[in-house]
């Protein structure tokens, strides 16, 4: 019997920088913790219960050492990258996906969007570092840890359409599928319960192609209004450049939302997880012991051009701009 390698059922927690080019990695223990959680960090939170994560000693390595570790475990390539503009169902969606017993879904990995964000923070050489550690971390967060596992989905956080492009590269047969909504739902939802993104200037204003010479961090509904204007305009030009990319708005339905993630994933639904879907489809998407309600969208001041931007947007099908106009 093969022995399991010693970084078996443990993920990278986070990064420690050493200067401006050396990096750490700080492990956890995942056990037997499947990904059930909406958000990767609720997941952390779980494992840091169990006793090798509570201990004074933390489990430190280089990076060098992290990616051989990583090298040794059998692994699953990912299946698919889900894009977000925030507030759009992405939640949702990967909730129902991780009913499916072989799926790997992993919802909004911190440590992923540290690798992802290094270089904007003046942290990493244009050498082939950054594709090498992300690529160790997703095989990772792929590591075979139960039999049935087959597929591996990885949600992103929104603003990381900012690195389409990169990911595309390092994963070019990989579908890439990206959710929206129209935008009056979507900063309601923010100003209501606001997100990393609805706060000015605690992310990178690079990341959305906007600098701090055009905001106005006591104005959060225009900031939120650049902010999706700025997300719609980038999903035009990865439809305009990658006509296989799966673009899905809310405003079509969730069902329908689903069936075509479903069919773009091969997946086969049988009696018992068609009814857990069911069962879930009851449940709100973040709060999974609420029930689901449907709340009125309050009426909010949209800017011309974050209005624009979607209504542009909704010109495109499955990356070509269709003939047809819609609303």
């Amino acid at each position: 019997m093969k022995t399991d390698p010693a970084i078996a059922n443990w993920l990278p927690k986070g990064f420690l920088r050493q200067n401006d080019h050396e990096l750490n990695c700080e492990w956890f223990y995942l056990g037997n913790k499947r990904f059930e959680e909406p958000f990767f960090d609720e997941t952390i939170g779980i494992c840091l219960k169990h006793p090798y994560n509570s201990s004074l000693f933390k489990i430190i390595t280089g990076m060098d050492e992290a990616v051989i570790l990583a090298n040794q475990l059998p692994s699953i390539e990912p299946s698919a990258f889900i894009f977000h503009t925030s507030r759009c169902g992405s939640t949702l969606m990967t909730q129902l996906l991780s009913l499916f017993p072989q799926n790997i879904v992993v919802p909004e990995y911190p440590a992923l969007d540290q690798l992802l964000r290094l270089p904007l923070q003046g942290f990493i050489d244009q050498h082939n570092q950054q594709e090498t550690w992300v690529k160790a971390c997703i095989r990772l967060l792929g590591q075979i840890r139960f039999p049935d596992e087959e597929k591996l989905i990885i949600k992103l956080d929104c603003w990381h359409l900012a690195f389409f492009e990169q990911i595309a590269a390092w994963y070019p047969d990989t579908p890439k599928i990206i959710l929206y909504r129209e935008p009056m739902a979507s900063i309601a939802s923010h100003l209501k319960h606001p997100g990393m993104q609805a706060v000015p200037n605690l992310l990178e204003l690079e990341l959305f192609g906007l600098n701090s010479a055009e905001i106005d961090p006591a104005n959060t509904l225009l900031y939120l209004n650049q902010i999706f204007a700025a997300m719609y305009g980038q999903i035009q030009n990865i439809a305009a450049n990658h006509p296989k990319v799966l673009l899905l708005d809310y405003a079509d339905g969730v069902e329908e939302m689903f069936k075509q993630i479903s069919t773009t994933l091969q997946l086969q639904l049988d009696t018992t997880t068609t009814q857990r879907i069911k069962k879930r489809l009851a449940y709100h998407s973040k709060r999974g012991v609420a029930k689901y309600q449907e709340e009125n969208t309050p009426m909010i001041d949209l800017t011309l051009a974050c209005q624009e931007a979607y209504s542009q947007l909704r010109h495109y099908k499955n990356g070509y701009p269709s003939t047809k106009k819609q609303g």
